[in-house]
């Protein structure tokens, strides 16, 4: 065993250390998929420097931008079923006891996000084309 040890030494002496690359911070943190058919669009959401973002990926992998999409913790996902539309939800603290969960709905043919409710506790439901 110390003769194997040794030699395996001896070689890892001469190679060279395996290059070191870095991964980039974005999509390291992503989860709550969900896919549109008649859009033929994958949203996610990712964690980026303490942030929630929307992200679109059409089939071909391609990123697909958004605009106007609120700052803060988004959650839940949600395809609309008939419209071209994608609904979610943003929390936000009232107190150290209390968080509001807003709905809101991204309208991919004007490109527009729209709140929905105020100071609620809404979600999109994960049934298809229910809100609760």
């Amino acid at each position: 065993v110390e003769q194997n040890a040794l030699q395996e030494t001896k070689k890892l002496k001469n190679l060279d250390p395996t290059p070191v690359h870095f991964i980039d911070e974005s999509e390291q943190s992503s989860y709550r998929p969900t896919f549109s058919a008649s859009l033929q669009l994958l949203a996610y959401l990712e964690n980026i420097k303490d942030e929630t973002q929307i992200t679109l990926v059409d089939p071909a992998g391609h990123k697909v931008k958004m605009s106007g999409l609120p700052g803060g913790l988004l959650v839940n996902l949600q395809f609309h079923p008939i419209e071209k539309k994608l609904l979610y939800s943003k929390i936000d603290n009232v107190d150290s006891n209390h968080k509001f969960s807003d709905l809101y709905e991204y309208d991919f043919n004007t490109l527009k996000s729209e709140r929905l409710t105020t100071s609620a506790r809404t979600r999109p439901s994960r049934v298809q084309g229910a809100v609760t």
